[in-house]
């Protein structure tokens, strides 16, 4: 049997949108998660769907990259857990100017449907963020445990905006 090719594409509005934070960021990423739940109301487009300004996610004053936390260290966590995926794209459409596609993915889950992605910077881990939608319920736990295991390398919070 051959290996079993995992690639994930999304669109480059869910990039980044559920994020693990070190947990000493929880209070200012709680109020930036509420910022952006104002933003959304003052800005809903006419008729409620979609919105007249996107809003920027700001990023926490301790960021996982400030704490110089090895990548390697989370990614070891991570695959005890999850599968390796193979390759990550995002965007679509040809002159995207958010087109990406990563054959090397520091990535761990099943496909678009549920995943965990590290960024790095060199060595060491910069962000981590996730997604999951329409899975189902064994990986839903298998996303709880790779939670978990993130939690006992490095203390953190979730921010789902």
């Amino acid at each position: 049997m051959g290996k079993r090719m995992v690639r994930i594409r999304i669109h480059e509005d869910d990039e980044g949108v559920r994020n693990l934070y070190p947990l000493a960021a929880l209070a200012e990423a709680e109020a930036d998660v509420e910022s952006a739940r104002r933003h959304g109301e003052e800005h809903r487009a006419p008729g409620g769907a979609g919105w007249r300004k996107a809003y920027a996610i700001e990023e926490p004053a301790v960021t996982y990259r400030s704490l110089n936390l090895k990548a390697a260290d989370v990614a070891a966590a991570l695959a005890g857990v999850l599968p390796r995926v193979d390759e990550f794209e995002v965007g679509f459409g040809a002159g995207n100017p958010f087109h990406r596609l990563d054959l090397d993915p520091q990535c761990y889950g099943f496909g678009p449907e549920l995943y965990v992605k590290l960024e790095t910077d060199g060595e060491y881990l910069a962000h981590i963020w996730f997604d999951v939608r329409w899975a189902e319920p064994e990986k839903i736990a298998a996303l709880r445990r790779a939670l978990e295991a993130v939690e006992r390398v490095v203390p953190s919070a979730v921010a789902d905006y």
